[in-house]
């Protein structure tokens, strides 16, 4: 009877790992927030914009990015501000805490 009731627990939790990662397959299968605009989507799978970071240059190969936030330099996997940076673009920085995803975006200068 122990065992029966072992088997039935062990079982129930597969099962229930199975279905929590079937739900994360799907959100990675494209299916879309129908309370959301596309571009409010995309602005939220990015991630939040912060202003209070400086993003002065970004230095961009295949090979090599790097980028000048506050004066300083960072690189991918680096940490700034308590928030780790997942993704240097040509035109953005893309970071990431345990509160969510902030993307800083490099000013244009104008002179008009």
């Amino acid at each position: 009877m122990m065992k029966k009731g072992i088997f039935l627990v062990i079982f129930g939790v597969m099962a229930l790992c199975q279905t929590l990662c079937a739900k994360e397959s799907n959100k990675e299968e494209g299916l879309r927030n129908p309370f959301l605009t596309p571009k409010e989507e995309v602005l939220f799978k990015e991630g939040k914009e912060i202003s209070y970071l400086n993003l002065s240059a970004i230095f961009y190969s295949p090979s090599n990015k790097y980028a000048v936030i506050d004066g300083r330099i960072v690189k991918e996997k680096d940490t700034i501000d308590g928030k780790k940076v997942i993704k240097i673009t040509p035109e953005q920085v893309y970071l990431e805490d345990c509160e969510g995803k902030y993307v800083v975006k490099l000013k244009s200068i104008r002179n008009d």
